[in-house]
């Protein structure tokens, strides 16, 4: 009978990564914020979080290489979307789609929020 050897443990990365100082920092005061904004019972107190959250508007003319538009699906819900094209792009050119689905149901920002913006104006400048 041989005695097995016990798993390898995992060996730690020499290095471990690190979030640029600006996303930290961002990152806590966004908690902050949202711990801020929610009340005991879990509900939002939007009109708070709407003096915080800076708004980008709709723009035809290239901003970071990506125009966009704004769609209304349903004006009785106020259901719409951003759509980011780059701008270099030809009106009948085929392009990829990508559907960025905000986690929380935009509970926190919108798809105009400075922040969601440049997050998909990045990925739009991608395509």
């Amino acid at each position: 009978m041989t005695e097995m050897s016990p798993p390898a443990k995992p060996r730690p990365y020499a290095v471990t990564p690190q979030l640029p100082w600006k996303t930290r920092f961002y990152l806590a005061v966004l908690s902050a914020v949202s711990d801020t904004a929610r009340r005991s019972n879990g509900t939002v107190n939007r009109r708070f979080l709407s003096f915080l959250d800076a708004r980008i508007p709709p723009s035809a003319t290239p901003l970071h290489g990506v125009r966009t538009t704004d769609v209304t699906v349903d004006t009785s819900r106020g259901l719409w979307f951003r759509l980011f094209v780059p701008a270099d792009s030809d009106a009948h050119e085929s392009l990829p789609v990508i559907i960025f689905f905000h986690g929380g149901g935009f509970a926190f920002l919108s798809a105009d929020s400075r922040a969601y913006d440049d997050v998909c104006r990045r990925v739009g400048a991608l395509c």
